[in-house]
């Protein structure tokens, strides 16, 4: 399995606390069938350099624990960006996407909901070659409140990460729920840990794709955690079915967009 969210940097945000909690981390996904971790700190501001050498210089300092522990685990770098007006900016730097292949993009929105104007933003880094992945859209309050909020991102391109605590009820009933509720309709397009710490936010997948197998089926719910974060950790396109969203309707805006982009 492949784990396209982490926060397992040591000494970096609200991550673990040092570089031996990190090695626990890196061993409990171990244990649990994970064989790739992308590393993704928070960015919550406009991107500098100093700041990426320091995710840069932490990346290499887990690494090389791996390495000398021999843990079966390999550690790729990217970061979850806290969105921003300016996000097209963060492109320029390809450190800070997934796998550092310029090409996809974890976000963050503020867990209280959705900034105004947002699918617009979304549209231009679609159109600029920059695939946006959308982290934990369950725990928003705006899709808390209506599923139907997503829409608009995902007919602008977004993809959708959900929590592996979310399936397991670690964040609430409701959150749950609203997991659930996504995976059924087929807007899931992967399921990260989102791990913190080793204690109660872990790097584990395996249980929530049990649960996920229950909802969608085993050979999809395994594609959440295999087959897409592997395309997505070698640049390439998702396969066709998984991106099956129905184009933006005639009454949008970005529908209009759309169909002067395609001539749909």
């Amino acid at each position: 399995m492949i784990d396209l969210h982490a926060h397992i940097l040591p000494a970096v945000d609200d991550g673990p606390a040092d570089l031996e909690e990190s090695l626990d981390m890196v061993r409990e996904a171990a244990e649990d069938g994970i064989e790739t971790i992308c590393a993704t700190p928070h960015l919550l501001e406009r991107p500098s350099r100093p700041q990426i050498e320091f995710f840069q210089e932490r990346f290499s300092e887990l690494a090389g624990a791996i390495k000398k522990e021999r843990l079966p685990v390999r550690l790729v770098l990217g970061a979850e960006i806290y969105f921003q007006p300016e996000m097209e900016r963060v492109t320029e730097h390809p450190a800070l996407t997934i796998n550092g292949t310029g090409r996809y993009l974890l976000y963050e929105f503020p867990m209280q909901g959705i900034p105004p104007g947002a699918e617009q933003i979304i549209f231009h880094l679609m159109m600029n070659g920059t695939i946006p992945v959308l982290a934990h859209p369950e725990r928003n309050l705006s899709v808390l409140g209506d599923e139907t909020v997503l829409e608009p991102l995902l007919h602008s391109g977004t993809l959708l990460q959900i929590n592996a605590g979310s399936l397991e009820g670690r964040f609430g009933r409701r959150v749950k729920k609203c997991a659930l509720s996504l995976l059924k309709k087929g807007t899931v397009h992967f399921i990260g840990s989102d791990a913190h710490n080793a204690a109660d936010r872990p790097v584990r997948l395996s249980p929530a794709v049990s649960i996920a197998a229950e909802v969608v089926g085993p050979q999809a719910a395994q594609a959440l955690v295999d087959e897409h974060p592997r395309c997505v950790l070698a640049g390439r396109s998702l396969p066709e079915p998984a991106l099956s969203m129905p184009r933006a309707g005639p009454e949008s805006l970005l529908g209009k967009i759309w169909r002067g982009f395609t001539g749909k």
